[in-house]
């Protein structure tokens, strides 16, 4: 059954603390760290500061292929380092730009509790300019186009137990509805560490365009050593042809899946507490 924007829940307080739009292409070869600094200059006025950083890998979902149990060691023979990978910040740290030989990144980040969360439209129609920006200054500069294979949306989630904030070992099943303490009812207590991985095809007309990763994981809040569940939801899909508008096709419809699938794996409870509510139009 094809997922579609209908119905889609909205929340007055939602617990997402990060989200990231990201794009992949093929490496731009003749890229090099000077044009970065060169590109920086077109987004300077919003984004004043800048990091550098390891490149991230490049990601392509596959299917068809049975994964191997054995650890295996890769190693790869470079003659050159890698270029970086450029952080371009806004002041107050919560809008970033990502830039790499082959990707394209825009961040909101919660940085503060006061922090709202603009929305999913803002935060595409930042990444929307930027990438286009960016794909002006490779025709610019002369340096080739973009030829994207991958596209990814992620959100990150950090949710706080509604028992009390002393509590050092929250209940799982409190917060989500796919880890049931069945083993902890057995033995009078639960988990004091847990994670769980899931991943989903994302299909269209019946073919696997992507995949839905869900990770879920216990883990302490570094501002007041609160404990948390960490929920992460990311879709990386082929974009359905190489364009702009293709790439951003893809991520509505990853926000689609996300969206759904994050309804579907809190408790009712939960999305009470985050305001669950639907726009009237839906």
């Amino acid at each position: 059954m094809k997922l579609t924007a209908d119905n889609l829940p909205s929340y007055k307080h939602p617990p997402v603390v990060e989200v990231v739009l990201s794009s992949q292409f093929a490496a731009i070869e003749r890229l090099t760290a000077a044009h970065l600094g060169l590109l920086w200059e077109k987004f300077r006025g919003e984004f004043p500061e800048t990091e550098q950083h390891p490149p991230a890998p490049h990601q392509v979902e596959t299917f068809g292929q049975l994964r191997s149990l054995r650890n295996e060691l890769s190693m790869r023979l470079i003659n050159e380092f890698p270029i970086p990978r450029f952080w371009f910040k806004d002041q107050n740290g919560n809008q970033l730009v990502q830039v790499q030989s082959d990707r394209f990144m825009h961040n909101w980040r919660k940085k503060e509790e006061c922090d709202n969360y603009p929305r999913y439209p803002e935060i595409r129609r930042k990444f929307i300019d930027e990438l286009r920006l960016f794909e002006k200054f490779l025709s610019s500069e002369k340096l080739g186009s973009l030829v994207f294979d991958q596209c990814e949306i992620t959100y990150f989630n950090h949710i706080v137990p509604l028992s009390h904030p002393s509590k050092s070992t929250p209940n799982p099943e409190d917060v989500v509805t796919f880890l049931s303490n069945v083993i902890g009812k057995e033995l009078n207590c639960v988990p004091d560490d847990v994670k769980s991985v899931q991943k989903f095809p994302i299909t269209e007309n019946g073919a696997q365009i992507g995949r839905l990763h869900i990770e879920f994981q216990s883990g302490v809040r570094l501002t007041d050593n609160i404990p948390i569940f960490i929920l992460n939801l990311t879709a990386r899909m082929a974009p359905r042809e190489s364009t702009i508008d293709g790439v951003l096709e893809r991520l509505d419809l990853g926000r689609i899946w996300i969206i759904k699938a994050f309804q579907a794996c809190s408790t009712e409870t939960m999305r009470v507490a985050w305001g669950e509510y639907y726009e009237p139009d839906n």
